[in-house]
């Protein structure tokens, strides 16, 4: 007599079409947690840190329920330990050339490439994550994260030269942390020469096997330190005197909130529960299934947020100015009529308060008279910028590198007004000469980068190549600093009408004659609304700016206190903003004024993953 079978027929699969279970063998997993005796303590300095009389917390399969180990939790003097190793690991990992670091984080990268499925079941099966998540997705990004900051490393010292390592970076993770987000904290870290020390919620294995691979590469085994243990050591880690800096990644307190019209509130839900009703879930080692069941904090805190979404009610506060207008300048006796206005919309034009400012030279002599603009003048002058905007970026690259090319031969023929205007400032004839030509470099320069600029097609380990898009940012405004007057208005403004910005400059208070020089050639060769000067308070124009809701970034070069205002201010809409803090920024020099770090604040990059199958 034939035996029974329990399993479905092969016709009654094809007539239903269902999912049956796929799973994932966890052997790998356990036998990595049997050589830990299925107990795990602190890895440090690139040894297993256990110490005795610590308290343990199980670490469970949150499906089953089954005890896989226990984890030591860490005091006080253990995190002292780790960040002492992390310090003294600091003084050789930081010295090295870029090179060298680059070279140990591509062997990471490869060593997680070889342990990856150890990686990933380890993942799933205490997180309980969906398998294929963590594998098509955490686990491939992360070695492309370690390539890309390796590449990044190698060429730091031209890229970011004077910059160094802070040091010590204390990372904290949340329980509801992924791989993947901690990989984006790590790597930037250790590729410019920081070392880390990670404190891990109980029962997270995955961090400690990680810093375990990095810590049996070889030469440096405490650049990666990870200790396991409760929140209440947030406050012992972030104490520590060898701790440079904190870093915090996971859920904001809040959750996510969405907004929906009333008038389609019914039809959206209605959509929403179609489509969670579609959703796989079971366990997350079971290759078949879209989510996996996670965890009980995580559990915890889907419910308070719930919880806070039922009972909290929405608040709107209209954020009022907090800076008063600026009080006009004094005049005594009528005053000249300025030789430049504020150049806006292709063409000068008078401001709207009527009123102007003296320039001085070296000397303290009057050099001239320059418009004194305002808010209005801000207002229109980004108005006429969106308005330039869609024709600029829909410019093929060689009809921007034209111009840019066209504007370098314009300075050229200028070259002795322009440098007689910097004489008069102090400067060296010679060096004025060298300034001059300098700028014109530059322009050619970035006419050639925008004339090679194209899209990036590289190959990536998801089933498919990834393309790299470079857009431009918007609206740039551009707060120029007051040294090299005339070399850095031209070597910010070059890479921003390279990647298809249009831009609002607000150029140098001590001299801003030698940027209005400029514009009367821009006058005649950009088109109209391209690129807007507006002189006046530098304070002023700034906090303008920053406040402007339809600007979409923003560089400023000046004060510390202005920087910080800067990022304050540019948070109403969640601009990008580059500052400089208040450090002096050697625009001579290939590096800081013209380096890589330019064209990469100029445009947004967007990645765009082909997937091509199996």
């Amino acid at each position: 007599m034939a035996a029974t079978r329990a399993g479905p027929r092969a016709r009654e699969i094809f007539t239903s079409l269902e999912y049956g279970p796929v799973p994932e063998s966890h052997a790998c997993a356990l036998a990595w947690l049997d050589t830990q005796d299925r107990c795990l303590g602190h890895y440090v300095n690139g040894k297993w840190l256990k110490p005795e009389h610590r308290n343990s917390v199980p670490c469970q399969d949150p499906i089953t329920g089954e005890n896989l180990a226990s984890c030591l939790q860490a005091q006080a003097e253990d995190v002292a330990a780790a960040v002492e190793a992390a310090r003294m690991a600091f003084k050789s990992w930081s010295v090295h050339p870029g090179i060298v670091r680059a070279q140990h984080l591509t062997r990471l990268a490869k060593v997680i490439q070889k342990h990856q499925r150890l990686l990933w079941t380890l993942e799933s099966l205490v997180t309980g994550r969906a398998v294929r998540e963590v594998r098509d997705g955490d686990v491939q990004l992360a070695q492309q994260l370690l390539h890309y900051h390796a590449i990044q490393a190698s060429t730091q010292e031209e890229a970011l030269a004077g910059w160094e390592p802070m040091g010590v970076i204390g990372l904290i993770l949340p329980p509801t942390f992924s791989f993947l987000e901690m990989m984006w904290r790590i790597c930037p870290a250790l590729a410019v020469g920081c070392t880390v020390v990670a404190l891990v919620p109980p029962a997270s294995p995955t961090p400690l096997l990680l810093a375990q691979l990095s810590g049996e590469l070889g030469p440096f085994p405490g650049i990666l330190n990870v200790i396991s243990g409760p929140a209440s050591l947030v406050p012992v880690l972030a104490s520590q005197p060898g701790i440079q800096k904190v870093a915090f990644c996971g859920a904001l307190e809040g959750g996510l909130r969405l907004l929906i019209q009333e008038s389609v509130w019914d039809e959206a839900m209605r959509r929403l529960q179609e489509r969670m009703g579609r959703l796989r879930s079971g366990r997350g080692l079971d290759g078949a299934v879209d989510m996996g069941a996670r965890g009980a904090a995580a559990c915890d805190l889907v419910q308070h947020f719930v919880r806070e979404a039922q009972s909290q009610e929405l608040n709107y506060d209209t954020l009022a100015s907090l800076f008063p207008q600026p009080a006009g300048w004094a005049e005594i006796g009528p005053s000249p009529a300025p030789p430049y206005g504020l150049f806006v919309g292709g063409r000068f034009q008078a401001p709207g308060a009527r009123s102007s400012r003296p320039i001085q030279d070296s000397s303290g002599n009057l050099h001239g008279y320059v418009a004194e603009g305002g808010a209005k003048d801000i207002r229109g002058a980004v108005e006429a910028a969106h308005q330039a905007f869609p024709g600029w970026a829909g410019q093929s690259p060689g009809a921007r590198a034209a111009l840019l090319w066209a504007l370098a031969a314009a300075l050229e023929r200028r070259k002795s007004t322009l440098a007689s205007r910097l004489e008069r400032q102090g400067v060296e004839l010679k060096a004025a000469e060298a300034e001059v030509e300098l700028s014109a470099r530059r322009l050619r320069a970035w006419g050639a980068r925008a004339q090679a600029q194209g899209h990036t097609l590289q190959v990536a380990g998801l089933r498919g190549p990834v393309l790299r898009l470079r857009e431009p940012l918007g609206v740039l405004a551009v707060v120029c600093p007051d040294g090299w007057p005339l070399l850095a208005f031209v070597s910010l403004l070059a890479p921003a009408l390279a990647y298809g910005n249009t831009v609002v400059v607000v150029p140098s208070t001590a001299c801003p004659l030698l940027a209005l020089e400029v514009c009367q050639d821009m006058a005649t060769l950009f088109p109209a609304g391209l690129a807007n000067v507006v002189t006046g308070d530098r304070d002023h124009l700034t906090r303008c700016l920053a406040l402007h809701q339809d600007v979409q970034a923003m560089w400023y070069f000046g004060s510390a206190q202005g920087s910080q205002f800067v990022e304050w201010a540019s948070a109403g809409n969640l601009k990008p903003v580059w500052v400089s803090r208040g450090c002096p920024r050697a625009w001579d020099q290939e590096a800081e004024g013209a380096g890589p770090e330019l064209g990469l604040r100029a445009a947004r990059t967007k990645a765009l993953w082909l997937p091509m199958g199996d």
